[in-house]
């Protein structure tokens, strides 16, 4: 019998599904169900004083439908399909140490970046700037950072970098094609044959999962943040095959977005850095911050991709072929 190899339990048999686009929408459908029934049970808690709990509570409630969806899909491919591994450590020759600590500055830096595109929009509606700032500021400030800089990173990079990302770097799909690869075409295939191909191309599978990181967030002003870093995220998870590197990123971000929204509340009110910035001192600013990028992708270039589809290692199905 094949040998199982056992991803996070936390992950099910997760690691199982590799979804394709119409897996996407699935989990994305999912994610809308369980928004919608998370919504209702914060109604539910407010009048009852626990509104500074609900959005919390809720926010987990969101990916249940989702994470539920994905495990029994799961279940149904472990037997006879090849998995991959959500949470790998593919940094060689790099150290992960030195990974750890680009991530972060690299976050930083494309989040000051993405502020330059994020203020080219309209201002905020006030109903969606209340609603952020009671979510990191009204609120204790120990649950806007389970909130913010702990679950937000861990669900949101479990789907959108664990499920889509992973799945459509590596989903299986059939097709008839026109012109065969040259691997194809020296295996023997024709136009017109109709082959199983392996995934999408990386670049694109990055920035589809990233236009779904910033549509879950359901607003423009976040989104726009939300499709930069998205690509800085699924670059790395496509380098490396690391779910605790984006988990650190995202946290990097979330966090600093708290801190500086409960220390310095002039910074909250500001629409972007640019609000609070000299035009001379926020190019400067720019300027390091695409130098650090620079740096981000010269040390990441070093990490070996063993599979053009990413570093994810494969799991074997568990039943006997």
């Amino acid at each position: 019998m094949a040998r199982k190899i056992h991803d996070y339990k936390i992950f099910g048999n997760h690691a199982y599904y590799t979804p394709g686009i119409s897996g996407m929408i699935a989990l994305f459908g999912w994610f809308i169900l369980g928004s919608i029934v998370g919504s209702v049970l914060a109604a539910l808690l407010t009048p009852i004083g626990m509104g500074d709990y609900a959005f919390m509570l809720a926010y987990v409630v969101s990916f249940i439908p989702a994470m539920m969806f994905a495990a029994s899909r799961g279940v149904r491919n472990a037997g006879f399909d090849t998995g991959y591994v959500l949470d790998n450590n593919n940094f060689a020759p790099v150290n992960g140490w030195v990974l750890a600590a680009m991530v972060i500055v690299g976050t930083l830096a494309m989040s000051y970046i993405s502020d330059f595109f994020t203020s080219l929009l309209p201002p905020m509606p006030d109903f969606l700037k209340e609603a952020m700032e009671k979510l990191t500021q009204d609120s204790p400030l120990w649950v806007s950072f389970i909130t913010v800089s702990l679950m937000a990173p861990f669900f949101e990079e479990w789907l959108c970098r664990g499920m889509v990302l992973r799945g459509l770097l590596h989903y299986k799909h059939t097709l008839r094609v026109s012109t065969p690869t040259e691997e194809e075409a020296l295996a023997g295939v024709k136009p017109g044959d109709v082959v199983t191909r392996h995934g999408l191309k990386p670049v694109w599978a990055i920035v589809i999962s990233a236009v779904f990181f910033a549509v879950l967030h359901m607003n423009p002003w976040q989104g726009i943040a939300a499709f930069l870093l998205g690509c800085l995220f699924g670059y790395v998870y496509w380098k490396t095959g690391s779910l605790k590197l984006t988990m650190l990123m995202h946290f990097t971000n979330n966090t600093c977005a708290l801190v500086l929204a409960n220390a310095f509340p002039s910074m909250a009110e500001a629409e972007s850095f640019m609000d609070i910035l000299t035009p001379w001192q926020y190019a400067a600013g720019a300027v390091i911050c695409i130098a650090i990028l620079v740096l981000f992708f010269l040390v990441f270039r070093k990490v070996e991709v063993r599979d053009v589809h990413g570093n994810c290692d494969p799991i074997e199905a568990t039943l006997p072929e």
